[in-house]
């Protein structure tokens, strides 16, 4: 799997966009087009977008994980902290893991703090993410509980 970095939700037609979250095990309102659109548009002023498209060995689109910057190497999920509810990746159901592995062998490079915050109790992300950073790095990621739910993915 490759992941590319895109510059803004633009880069991505809606149709491929929902297409995409319409196959995902857990779709939500909060990751349409439409609404991280809005709520980009709305809320995240100047501050860069991290959009990272993950795409299979033939070119297909099988995973988007849409981030935004939030103060000093802090990224967080676009659709906010207390806006939205069950944030998360977006990747067809079964593809989770694979796609979460390639996500966080391209982020192994950088020094930004992942804030996934707002995922739904019963996404695969909250047991796949621990468990694969535990087997590359251990002691990394912080399982916040409460609401919302959050993991922190240290650098």
């Amino acid at each position: 799997m490759k992941v590319e970095a895109l510059p803004a939700l633009e880069a991505l037609d809606e149709e491929g966009w929902n297409r995409l979250l319409g196959g995902a095990g857990h779709p939500s309102v909060f990751l349409s087009w439409q609404w991280q659109r809005a709520w980009t548009r709305a809320s995240v002023g100047g501050r860069p977008l991290h959009l990272l498209r993950v795409s299979d060995d033939a070119g297909t689109l099988a995973g988007l994980l849409a981030l935004y910057e939030e103060g000093d190497a802090v990224r967080r999920l676009v659709g906010g902290v207390d806006v939205s509810d069950y944030l998360d990746l977006i990747a067809p159901a079964g593809l989770e893991e694979d796609v979460w592995q390639a996500l966080l062998q391209q982020r192994a490079a950088e020094a930004a703090e992942w804030d996934l915050h707002a995922i739904r109790a019963t996404s695969p992300t909250r047991e796949i993410v621990p468990r694969l950073r535990a087997e590359a790095v251990p002691a990394d990621v912080e399982v916040a509980e409460g609401e919302p739910p959050a993991l922190v993915l240290r650098p």
